[in-house]
Parts: C-alpha cells; sequence; structure tokens
C-alpha cells in the first residue's frame, strides 16, 4: 500500500487540517486534479498520507498545484479560525513546491 486518504466534508476543513500538518512539521506537499484537492503528509513512522476534499463542480484535469487560499476565495467561503495566513515555514513550503512540480510531471 502506498498511502491512506481521507476525505474531508468541507474545504475549510482541508485549511484547518494544513494549518495543524505545518504545526506539527508533517506537510509534504499538497495537488489539486480538478476533482478533488488534496494535502500529502507524513506520520511519525514515515508512512504518508492523504486528506483530501471533493470539488463538487471538479472535471478531471491531470493533477496540478492546489492553492487553498484561491480556492476559498473563488467559492466565497470564509476562511476558519485558527488558520494562519498564506504564510508557513520556508521548509515546509520548499517541500510543498517539490511536491507540487513532481505531481505536475505525472
Amino acid at each position: 500500500m502506498y498511502h491512506s486518504a481521507w476525505e474531508v466534508g468541507e474545504i475549510t476543513d482541508l485549511l484547518r487540517a494544513r494549518q495543524r500538518l505545518r504545526e506539527a512539521g508533517a506537510l509534504v506537499g499538497s495537488s489539486g486534479r480538478g476533482v478533488s484537492r488534496s494535502l500529502y503528509a507524513k506520520n511519525p513512522d514515515a508512512r504518508e498520507f492523504e486528506i483530501f476534499w471533493t470539488v463538487p463542480d471538479g472535471r478531471p484535469l491531470g493533477t496540478r498545484p492546489v492553492n487553498l487560499e484561491a480556492e476559498v476565495a473563488q467559492r466565497g467561503v470564509r476562511r476558519c479560525e485558527g488558520e494562519a495566513g498564506a504564510g508557513g515555514s520556508s521548509a515546509t513550503q520548499d517541500q510543498e513546491g517539490k511536491r507540487e512540480r513532481a505531481n505536475a510531471e505525472v
């Protein structure tokens, strides 16, 4: 098995998950596939897992980088409490960027 995945009901749940994963230093990437937006993280045993949200009006587009802030703004959803700004550690952002570029090449 490559990894486990869990679906969340709302995009704000994905924002909250991203914040918690960043705080834990576990977030390793994110991607969008037209029909979903995904976060990737590793548990303490280095096993990768995915948390994803299914886009209600999504169409398969292949894997693309995901910008959750733009997604929330596009859908007119208020940001969730406790979600930090667009920041995050540069190391986490670098890891996310590498993952997004790798996924975009698939």
